[in-house]
């Protein structure tokens, strides 16, 4: 397990005044919104940018002293822009969009929240737009190798070791040099334990990650303190984007997590923090009273109001050269056309013919990869219904008061004890605890004025009777959706598509001209990382020279093949169909 360490919530609370007051200022560049800012306005997007999830990477006061490994540039100097995150001007300490301060007992830390995995810009026509909620041309697996690399050069370089402990010392007003220095040591050790498993044959580049991979490591090998449990997360994934999510029925790329009420929404948020860094000291510890067992850094209610956010978030409008309208008219002919190769037969349309986004709850299509056309790269789906974890140290566990849920067993499928670990971490009274209450001038972090959502308030989640009752409708997480049998991957709305390039499933196709023709047509390598829309095809420049990745579609998890609906179309009706979708 990873060991905590800080300087305690009083002294957390005033160094955080100090880093507001002495935050500096976000450098100036003219980022547009689209048209319609897609629903939300400067306040949502605000909190958004910076609200604390419970993510718990390392702790805070390390973070700003670490330098990077192979320098004495301070690993924040840059403010992460290196690994391609945004710069947050209403964030605190210079703080990227998407990294959050977290406070408890132990102190400060460093952690994300969903927009550092889901907030872009592109460029169009010379114009920069920043999209919320669009899959972020971010590399996470960088990050945490070069986080991993700046420990272990600190400890191995005596001068670099005292700056760090210098730094640190003069931010915390005083600290047992010694102490620091085993503390570190251990949280060093631990971490590079968890960047070796996390490390992978294929990798991941900008914009993706093997999310499930990482969730299971965390959830199954790191907080039940079971090294055999651990797996290489070597099926990445494309970050999706997030407009329209909230009114799926299913959701992520297999369709295999159910979306139909606010309690399994909130799971499976809650499943994405356990991935991203969440703590929880006691889940391995026999010893420990059941319900302190699922205490974690989770804040449930933070969630809820994220998920609230997200449900307002509207598909980003084209705001390159307007389409030419008779190629609009027979694209959408095209699109609508009856048959396996219409469009519309797996991806719904949420904006009506005048353009007009369609809000509420929708059934997305799930399809069998079995199905004549599919055929898509099956690795991640694969990774996920066939891995099994050992989860002795919970058996016997009640997953739901009264009952209603069985309990844990010695072993399970990795998804049914995700499922399992998520319905008792937001069952968990810990979950639902008060942010600390800010020091003055931190006005940022306050929570916006805004209601959880249906179904979710901190005083019906007190009633355990009533919260179970309103879970027992299926598991959090299922290996495949009710209604498919075998391997299969989700088919969403292509609202807003023109801005969440490279395709398919594994980001394994650039453009959707190059989804459009035949697998063998599509290129084998092409360059991940530039920022700038290809108008005509549809997708981001991917040329060499246009990227700071190579995407290579030998690689396993890879794969470019399959969706070979639409590759019977000639040149002229693959523009009209992108002249199409840029209307969606």
């Amino acid at each position: 397990m990873i060991p905590r360490t800080g300087f305690g919530l009083r002294r957390a609370l005033t160094a955080l005044a100090l880093l507001l007051a002495l935050a500096p200022p976000a450098a100036a560049q003219t980022v547009h919104r689209v048209p319609g800012s897609q629903g939300w306005g400067p306040g949502a997007r605000a909190w958004m940018y910076s609200f604390t999830q419970g993510s718990q990477l390392l702790p805070y006061g390390w973070f700003r002293a670490l330098e990077r490994p192979d320098s004495t540039t301070l690993f924040r100097a840059d403010g992460l822009a290196r690994f391609g995150y945004l710069p947050n001007p209403g964030g605190i300490d210079g703080l990227p969009v998407g990294f959050a301060i977290d406070v408890d007992r132990a102190g400060m830390w460093l952690g994300l929240n969903c927009a550092a995995c889901h907030t872009n810009r592109v460029e169009v026509a010379g114009r920069t737009y920043q999209i919320d909620g669009g899959p972020s041309d971010t590399d996470l697996q960088s990050l945490l190798l070069e986080l991993d690399a700046a420990m272990r050069a600190t400890l191995a370089d005596g001068e670099k070791l005292a700056r760090f402990i210098g730094r640190v010392s003069a931010g915390n007003g005083g600290t047992d040099a010694r102490q620091l220095r085993r503390d570190f040591a251990a949280f060093s050790e631990n971490f590079t334990a968890f960047v070796d498993s996390s490390r992978s044959p294929t990798p991941w580049g900008p914009a993706r990650a093997d999310a499930f991979g990482m969730i299971f490591n965390r959830a199954a090998a790191i907080n039940l303190d079971n090294p055999a449990n651990s797996r290489a997360p070597s099926a990445p994934v494309s970050f999706p984007f997030l407009w329209t999510t909230h009114n799926q029925n299913w959701i992520q790329w297999p369709g295999m997590v159910p979306n139909v009420s606010a309690f399994k929404r909130l799971g499976r948020n809650a499943g994405q923090v356990v991935g991203v860094f969440a703590s929880m000291p006691d889940l391995a510890n026999r010893d420990a009273p059941t319900e302190a067992r699922f205490a974690s850094s989770v804040h449930a209610m933070e969630l809820a109001r994220a998920e609230w956010h997200v449900g307002q978030l509207t598909p980003p409008p084209w705001v390159g050269t307007p389409p030419n309208p008779a190629d609009v008219a027979a694209g959408r002919a095209l699109y609508y056309q009856p048959g396996v190769n219409g469009c519309i037969a797996c991806h719904e349309n949420r904006r009506d013919a005048a353009g007009r986004y369609l809000p509420g709850r929708f059934k997305v299509a799930v399809v069998p990869l079995s199905t004549p056309g599919m055929g898509t790269d099956a690795l991640t789906a694969l990774n996920i219904r066939d891995r099994r974890v050992d989860t002795s140290a919970l058996e016997g566990i009640q997953v739901l008061p009264l009952g209603l849920a069985g309990s844990f067993t010695a072993e399970a499928p990795a998804a049914e004890y995700l499922s399992k670990l998520v319905a008792r971490i937001i069952l968990n009274p810990q979950s639902w605890r008060g942010l600390p209450a800010s020091p003055a001038g931190t006005s940022a972090y306050a929570p916006p004025a805004v209601n959880a959502g249906p179904g979710i308030s901190q005083p019906m989640l007190g009633r355990r009777e009533a919260a179970a009752a309103a879970m027992t409708g299926g598991a959090m997480f299922a290996p495949d959706a009710p209604e498919v049998t075998g391997l299969a991957y989700k088919a969403g709305p292509l609202n807003g598509i023109w801005a969440t390039g490279p395709f398919l499933h594994n980001g394994s196709v650039p453009t959707i001209w190059h989804l459009l023709l035949p697998p063998a047509e599509r290129p084998v390598t092409f360059q991940v990382g530039s920022r700038v829309i290809d108008e005509a095809n549809m997708g981001f420049l991917w040329q060499p020279g246009m990227g700071r990745f190579t995407f290579d579609t030998r690689e396993p998890g890879n794969g470019n093949f399959g969706h070979t609906y639409g590759t019977q179309w000639n040149d002229e009706q693959r523009r009209q169909l992108i002249a199409f979708l840029k209307t969606l």
